[in-house]
């Protein structure tokens, strides 16, 4: 039977994956890649994952670390690990830089006045007939009580929706996203 106590390694996949976003706004900054997602966010999780590799090298060649059924659990539930942390920030990268119904909610969040749907349809792809994908996204954020209509303008709910679009916000700003869906 495998003895369950957490491991080093686990405690190393664990910071080099809190070590990702760093690593991918650090990148970011350093190297002025201003609106490009792909390359940095993959540089990063390679990044962490090296420096994971360095700390089991460590582990097996420097401090005699024996290699047992635990020691595999321990790897395979690091990998584990990294896989859903890596999965995961993906998609929060992917729903803060093309998330179509939350970028409403930010524009929204950002004017002075609210907008009408039809300033939205001529703001988006350069108002080339998206009014269906439009009225589709907004009864879907009226339906979650998100966004209400009131005298044909939208407006941002007040409480936690305001919340999440700030929060969207600010993540955009960090990560240097510009435009958006």
């Amino acid at each position: 039977m495998l003895e369950v106590t957490a491991r080093p390694l686990i405690y190393y996949m664990m910071l080099a994956c809190c070590g990702i976003p760093l690593l991918h706004v650090a990148f970011i900054r350093i190297t002025k890649s201003y609106g490009e997602s792909a390359r940095p966010l993959l540089f990063s999780c390679a990044v962490a994952l090296l420096c994971w590799a360095v700390a089991l090298f460590y582990m097996l060649a420097v401090s005699q670390f024996k290699i047992s059924p635990n020691f595999i659990a321990s790897f395979g539930t690091s990998l584990f690990i990294y896989c859903g942390f890596v999965l995961g920030y993906l998609e929060f990268f992917s729903l803060i830089n093309r998330g179509y119904s939350l970028s409403i909610m930010m524009d929204i969040s950002r004017r002075a006045v609210a907008p009408s749907i039809t300033e939205l349809e001529n703001e988006y792809a350069g108002g080339r007939g998206l009014m269906w994908m439009l009225t589709k996204r907004v009864n879907g954020l009226t339906v979650l009580k998100l966004v209400a209509e009131n005298n044909n303008q939208l407006v941002l709910n007040k409480g936690w929706p305001t919340h999440v679009a700030w929060i969207l916000h600010k993540a955009k700003i960090l990560f240097s996203i510009k435009g958006s869906g």
